[in-house]
């Protein structure tokens, strides 16, 4: 039987400035987070779904993580939500 190794988290902390979330990503991360969908935050801020989700998936690459609600955790973490 082999030894399993518990599976680490991704390291979450930004590496430097280009890896810090844009004011526009930022903005959409919050309205996810007031507002619970991508299609009800994008009605708030005006804006495509397409683009919010867009905003989301900069913010996925920047801190390796792949689900919304991770990302909802992430950015109160940070103190950005």
């Amino acid at each position: 039987m082999p030894d399993y190794q518990p599976v680490s988290q991704p390291d979450t902390t930004p590496r430097d400035k280009r890896d810090l979330p844009t004011h526009q990503e930022l903005e959409a991360l919050r309205a996810v987070a007031r507002h619970g969908t991508i299609k009800a935050a994008a009605e708030s801020l005006y804006l495509s779904p397409h683009t919010v989700d867009g905003y989301l998936d900069h913010l996925r690459w920047k801190s390796g993580l792949r689900y919304l609600p991770q990302l909802v955790a992430w950015g109160f973490s940070n103190g950005w939500l």
